[in-house]
């Protein structure tokens, strides 16, 4: 028999799991071949038992899992409506009998067929044809691969719009579906497709391509199967049998933390540690492995020998993200490997302390099997008693056999929590204790008030008695210096209190205790944390007291993103620091049981603490004990450590007891690592603990109750607020660890400042000279939260500068701060002017010494956003309006304020008319909102790309003003955004249409409010618009202007309401936020705050462009509220709707109609994001070029910029791997352009553009990396932009962009490297991103993109539905593809796909999946 290949379900699953090219290699080799001349040649023979003996465990638990869901749909569904075969036992399994075709055709043909039917056999090779259609359909050839048979779980039949469809269901018994879940049942899709043909039912029935199931043990998960099968299709067309055709012993493999349950685990550990291995250094990963082995280097002894000398290193940093960042630990890793010896890294960490006062150690170990925690253990460490031995204690909690034990789980955990939160309330209270001393004085601070209180009165006594006293009275002299010298006494005396208050305070602290956690890997913290989740809300009232307390430190996921919670860091999980700080010796993983081996001898003399469990207690490669032990205890079965041989036998008692030994070695071994870091590394620790307290403002378990959101949401909201705050601080503290070339590589720093003697402005700004590598820095002009510090000392920036985690301290960085005056790019070397910010600057700056420039972390409005949550909590009666918008975006009760809009309109329509306009001033969309958005207290107008969303917002506006005329009653309104440019653009559309209408009168006030200084964009303010100071907004409001049009941000309304005593404000009758979908909702409650409760919010955006930033990770179902006030309000008004029918008509208004873009770049987002109404109103408009463009040249240059191509897609295979730099693209990207500037010419003339036009209206390039950005600007400013008269057109990331437009847009994804990709996919895939930058043209666009970023496959779902909008484009340019061989100094040359969207194609809608008709897509 000819051999083939098979190809089966779970191998293309499991190679979207692992990305192992060698067990997808030997799996698809049946067992038959293996070992045979041919395919199976050095392909190892399945074990016949497994290296891991769980896995039968995990098989059996996932068969009964199975059967168990059988039954408990048939209870949902009744009986007869899930139709199975039987069942059957083999072994000491029992599982589903399969379902033949034939036997399910029969089932489906009855008049009335089951919902369900279980366990469908697939075997395309029995009917030949249908194998080889299906196989045809991917490019495959049936003589080398054949089709694996497969049996899908569960089919459902269903109806969608009249047509019978099946669809696939899969149970998993994991906790929730997984990525390879899904790849699964996509798979499972394209098989039935053929299998309905073979059983002649594709008349009857067709295969469901939309949606699949995953019936997981947290409950049937319905997902999207389009990006799935995209990703399948494109595995099996273009790379499986690259794969397959690779000899068995060279296809690629790497040992990693993924392989412990692999069947070819001691096949390829053999391998690797025989030969060396890359894979034996730990954490590299395997797309590094492939990159390290094509430059030659094939084991860890040659990496051992690589310096960073050699050229060699430059090449490999550039050849991929993570070589560029960690080959240096890499080489480390490999030099201790080799001899034996570890190093220290450069690395430094803000996750652990240096010390702490009390020192807790967790472990928790998980059975997959019953998806139960077995056994939790704690260590605690308090220093040292009186006879120097440590002060601690240890648990360890074992869990019954939870199969026969009822809530034996549950028991387990409330013993582990009564004895952790007696320790954690024992800290808490003493540390309270230690806090309330602070209210009464201590000895020294009670003698010195005392002191104090004596001077004081001795001045009063002496002004009392000498009440009037002269300089030029010779009597008083005396007199004067006697009280000059009781005054001196007395300022003494406050200094000396204030000292010695300072003293108590500071000693009082250091007497309360810090507290920290470790766990050794993050295994046990998310076990820790799904245990938790089981048991949060089970309603035992004795387990939710015990539970309260843990939940406030380490929130479950479906309460409070990860441990960093609350402005503090509660624990420290020891692995990714000892990655940080130190390179061991220890092969693959910094396993427990290698680590302990390398902690050296203490001072004392003594052996440190190592971990040597038992054999067979803990799985080699892992740090957690093995759940199969726990299994032989609870099924009474003693343990073999040898299965040859009898006498080995471990009793299941003895089995218990070497557990609970195991947990309490596990716990000792990690708390000796800990106190080696200490020891070893304590000056790279910078993590400092503040006292430890239970956070008692937020009550997490009160939130999830039935009314929670509606109570807690401002709770949660303040909680959101601090930790946004928190990870951004952490988050830039962390950035000044790495060294300064790292800081600039990331365009964070600028490095080499050398200062200009005699450069010095007349208002003191400082001219220096630093590195060209820093010149595309990320600092703009105005940037003031900056600081110099000396290049040779970078501890300074971090310690003395930067100082403890959550206690900024803005008097750290004053003496060092500057402002950024000016660049001058054009110098060389490159310039910048900066201007100290303190008088004590040169003091403490040495401008002799070459600097660095860095921004340091400022926090000046988080405070504004708490003080206005707490106020709207705990005056709730004050702002019941705002309550009543948040919950249900309505107001009770509430009347519009402007009663006849027809009326409005008239009068408006009259003064347009008198322009000669004629009295259609709006279009359809706007005029239904124009009619609409005063008849509601929020509405939100939704303004997609060249809308006219500002046109329309100030005829809005105008409306509120001239009803406020016609009524005779005064109106307030607040114009606010999150950006000076955008309330601008406001205040100036108004007060344009004003004057154009012959509307303006001395009665109406536009004014824009600023802060402590007038910003940059104010300054083009017209002079009609007035500008005053946040202090005068009070009076402002109060005066007697018939109407007042304020601008400002949150931040200027936040301070005039301070300024008037309160930060709820009854101020404005309209309250309007443009660019609300870039808004954060905590910030936007200001404006709501400032809201009269008869006034009307006005909310415009559009959420499907750029989202406000958000540095962390939250839930799906608490996410959104920290997502723009936009999304937010849109998802309250979707909620209402299902109550209210025409709710969200009568709220929000999506504007429709383009005055921006031509058709065929309207019609993409149109039909992906806009529910189909996004309409071009000039769909021809075209660039026009001079001479004439050849629409068939062979030159790829010309091809792309032909006009009646407005959009193209040009994608490629790069010769090599490029991250955020690409200057094959960047080549490309130039050369663009230069044609550009040669032939196209300026709308409305005949002329070709001139630079000016071109940089400023003509083109604009995109790229999401500063990095490629930085190179495309290098190569235009060779061939002369920049200088010269010739201006530098816009190239930039696409947030520069939003709200402008240009001609041409270029967009430069740069990246060609999968790895990198995957690692940015949240950012790089982005749907609102890339939605920004193909709606910024006019006439025409043209996306760079790689085949690497177009065919990567996120495994995080939410990012890969995200992605799909760049993965569609492709289909959507349905022109072509046309291939064109491009060559570039210093590469390969590759072949360019060119791809297009013609005027006269076929512009049919695309559906996306999660995109569609009223469903927000999350940012």
């Amino acid at each position: 028999m000819d051999q083939k290949f098979r190809l089966s379900p779970s191998t293309v699953a499991s190679y979207f799991k692992h990305r192992c090219d060698r067990q997808f290699r030997w799996n698809s080799v049946e067992q038959r071949d293996r070992g045979r001349t041919g395919i199976g040649w050095n392909v190892p023979q399945s074990p016949r038992f497994h290296s891991r003996p769980g896995i039968n465990l995990l098989m059996a638990a996932g068969d009964e899992f199975e059967i168990d869901r059988l039954q408990q749909l048939q209870r949902d569904f009744g009986e007869d409506q899930l139709f199975h075969n039987g069942f059957e036992t083999k072994g000491e399994r029992q599982t589903v009998r399969p379902l033949p075709m034939d036997e399910l055709a029969e089932r489906l043909l009855r008049p009335s067929p089951p919902r369900f039917l279980a366990q469908i056999f697939v075997d395309l090779e029995a009917t030949p044809e249908h194998a080889t259609h299906f196989l045809a359909r991917f490019g495959l050839d049936p003589a080398r691969v054949r089709v694996g048979t497969a049996r899908p779980d569960l089919l459902e039949v269903d109806e969608v719009n009249g047509n019978r469809v099946l669809r696939v269901w899969d149970i998993k018994a994991s906790q929730a579906a997984r990525h390879e879940h899904f790849i699964q049942v996509a798979y499972y899709s394209f098989l039935l497709e053929d299998a309905l043909r073979a059983c002649g039912l594709e008349n009857e029935y067709t295969v469901d391509t939309e949606w699949g199931v995953i019936y997981a043990r947290e409950g049937p998960d319905k997902f999207e199967l389009a990006p799935y099968r995209m990703a399948i299709e494109d595995f099996l067309r273009h790379r499986m049998m690259g794969l397959l055709m690779t000899e068995a012993t060279e296809a690629h493999y790497h040992v990693n933390q993924g392989c412990p349950m692999c069947q070819y685990l001691d096949n390829c550990r053999a391998e690797a540690d025989a030969g060396r291995d890359l894979s034996r250094v730990a954490y590299l990963t395997s797309e590094s492995k492939r990159r390290l082995m094509r430059h030659g280097i094939r084991s860890h002894r040659d990496l051992a020998g690589l310096s960073a000398e050699d050229p060699l290193w430059e090449r490999l940093r550039g050849a991929g993200h993570d070589l560029s960042v960690n080959l240096g630990r890499y080489v480390a890793v490999s030099q201790a490997l080799e001899d034996g010896r570890p190093r220290p890294l450069a690395g430094r960490s803000l996750t652990i302390p240096a010390w702490e006062d009390v020192r807790v150690v967790l472990s928790a170990e998980q059975d997959p099997v019953t998806n139960t925690c077995f056994a939790l253990g704690i260590k605690t460490f308090e220093g040292f008693d009186a006879r120097n031995r440590p002060a601690g204690q240890e648990h360890v909690f074992l869990l019954e056999n939870p199969l026969s034990v009822a809530d034996a789980e549950a028991r387990m955990l409330l013993a582990f929590l009564r004895v952790l939160n007696e320790l954690l309330l024992r800290v808490d209270g003493e540390n309270g204790a230690a806090v309330k001393e602070m209210e009464t004085d201590t000895p020294a601070v009670a003698e010195k008030r005392r002191e104090l209180e004596a001077a004081t009165a001795a001045v009063a006594d002496f002004k009392a008695a000498h009440p009037y006293l002269r300089k030029s009275r010779a009597g008083d002299v005396p007199l004067i210096e006697e009280r000059g010298r009781l005054e001196t006494v007395e300022k003494e005396a406050k200094v000396a209190l204030k000292e010695a208050e300072s003293t108590a305070k500071r000693e009082n602290r250091q007497r309360q205790k810090r507290l920290h956690f470790y766990v050794y890997d993050g295994l046990d913290l998310t076990v820790l944390k799904h245990l938790v989740e089981r048991h949060l809300f089970a309603g035992d009232p004795e387990l939710m007291a015990e539970l309260f307390t843990l939940v406030r430190l380490f929130p479950p996921e479906s309460v409070l993103p990860d441990a960093d919670t609350f402005r503090t860091l509660p624990g420290t999980v020891i692995v990714q620091s000892l990655r940080l700080l130190v390179a061991l010796p220890a092969p693959y993983i910094y396993d427990l049981r290698t680590v302990t081996e390398q902690i050296p001898v203490g001072v004392d003399g003594r052996d440190p603490y190592r971990f040597r469990p038992s054999t067979g207690f803990v799985f080699r490669g892992t740090n957690q004990v093995m759940f199969e032990r726990i299994h032989d205890v609870w099924n009474d079965r003693p343990y073999l450590t040898n299965p040859r041989d009898p006498a080995t036998s471990i009793s299941p008692a003895e089995v218990l007891r070497r557990i609970e030994r195991s947990v309490r070695d596990k716990l000792r071994a990690t708390d000796a690592v800990v106190g080696w870091l200490k020891r070893e590394y304590r000056d790279k620790l910078l993590l400092r603990k503040e006292p430890f307290r239970l956070y008692d403002g937020f009550d997490p378990l009160g939130f999830q109750s039935p009314e929670g959101e509606r109570y807690f949401m401002l709770d949660a909201l303040r909680v959101f607020t601090m930790l946004e705050t928190s990870l951004d601080e952490m988050s830039l503290k962390h950035l000044h660890t790495l060294p300064v070339d790292d800081r600039v590589a990331r365009f964070e720093c600028i490095s080499g400042l050398r200062y200009i003697e005699g450069a010095d402005t007349a208002d003191g700004g400082l001219w220096f000279t630093f590195d060209r590598a820093a010149r595309d820095v990320k600092f703009e002009r105005g940037a003031f939260d900056l600081v110099l510090t000396p290049q040779d000392a970078p501890e300074r920036l971090v310690s003395e500068i930067d100082g403890a985690l959550f206690m900024p301290n803005k008097w750290r960085h004053d003496p060092y701060k500057v402002g950024l005056v000016d660049y001058d790019l054009t110098a060389d070397p490159p310039r910048v002017c900066l201007k100290p910010g303190s008088k004590k600057f040169r003091e403490n700056v040495d401008l002799a010494a070459v600097h660095t420039l860095d921004k340091v972390f400022a926090d000046y409005n988080t405070g504004k956003v708490l003080d206005v949550l707490a106020a709207l909590q705990q005056s709730p009666d004050m702002a019941r309006h705002v309550h009543d918008l948040l919950n249900t975006a309505a107001i009770p009760g509430w009347r519009p304020l402007i009663a006849d809009v027809d009326a409005v309109e008239s009068a408006l329509g009259r003064q347009v008319a008198l322009r000669g306009k004629g009295v259609d001033f709006l279009t359809r969309a706007q005029r239904r909102a124009f009619h609409g958005v005063p008849a509601t207290p929020l509405s939100l107008i939704w303004g997609p790309p060249g809308t006219g969303k500002t046109y329309m917002l100030g005829h809005l506006l105008l409306a509120y003003i001239l009803a406020a005329r016609q009524s005779g009653r005064p109106v307030r309104i607040l114009v606010t955004a999150f950006t000076h440019n955008a309330i601008n653009n406001v205040l100036f559309k108004l007060s344009e249409l004003l004057q154009a209408y012959r509307l303006n009168d001395p009665t109406t006030q536009i004014v824009k409010i600023y802060g402590n200084h007038v910003p940059p964009a104010d300054e083009q303010l017209p002079a009609e618009i007035l500008r005053a100071p946040h202090k005068d907004l009070p009076g402002l409001i109060a005066g007697d202007a018939s109407c007042v049009v304020a601008g400002s941000t949150v931040w200027g309304v936040y301070n005039g309401m301070k300024a008037a005593g309160d930060v709820v404000q009854p101020w404005f009758d309209v309250v309007l936020v443009d660019e609300a979908s870039q808004m954060k909702l905590p910030d936007a409650l200001i404006a709501f705050s400032a809201s009269r409760p008869d006034g009307a919010v006005i909310l415009a955006g559009d959420d499907r462009q750029l989202p406000p930033i958000i540095h962390g990770e939250y839930p799906d179902e608490h996410d959104y509220m920290l997502s723009s006030v936009f999304a937010f309000m849109r998802r309250r008004i979707e909620e209402q709707a299902a109550a209210e029918p025409d709710f969200e008509e009568r709220t929000i208004f999506q504007l429709e109609e383009n005055f921006r873009m031509n058709e065929p770049l309207t019609a993409y987002p149109r039909d992906v994001l806009y529910n189909g109404n996004f309409y071009s109103q000039q769909g021809d408009i075209r660039i026009v070029t001079r001479p004439e463009l050849s629409p068939d040249s062979d030159d790829p240059i010309e091809f792309m910029l032909h006009p009646e191509r407005p959009v193209v897609l040009c994608r490629y295979d790069a010769p090599v791997s490029f991250t955020a730099r690409n200057p094959l693209e960047a080549g490309i990207v130039a050369r663009l352009i230069l044609r550009l500037a040669d032939v196209m010419v300026r709308p409305g003339t005949n002329e070709i553009v001139d630079p000016e036009y071109l940089a400023a209206q003509g083109i604009a390039v995109l790229s999401p990396h500063r990095a490629q950005n930085s190179t495309i600007r290098g190569l235009l400013e060779q061939h002369g932009f920049g200088r010269n008269g010739r201006p530098m057109p816009l190239v930039d990331t696409v947030d520069k962009l939003q709200g402008q437009e240009r001609d041409v847009v270029i967009v430069s994804y740069g990246v060609a490297d999968e790895e990198y990709a995957e690692a940015e996919a949240k950012f790089l895939l982005s749907s609102n991103r890339f939605n920004v930058a193909t709606t910024r043209p006019r006439r025409k666009l043209v996306v760079l993109c790689s085949n690497a970023v177009l065919n990567v496959v996120p495994q995080d779902r939410d990012v890969l539905l995200e992605s799909m909008m760049l993965k569609e484009f492709r289909t959507y340019c349905d022109g072509g593809p046309r291939a064109f061989d491009w060559t570039s100094a210093g590469y390969e040359s590759m072949s360019l796909a060119v791809q297009w969207k013609s005027f006269n194609q076929n512009l049919s809608p695309i559906a996306m999946p999660g995109m569609m008709s009223g469903q927000t897509i999350r940012s």
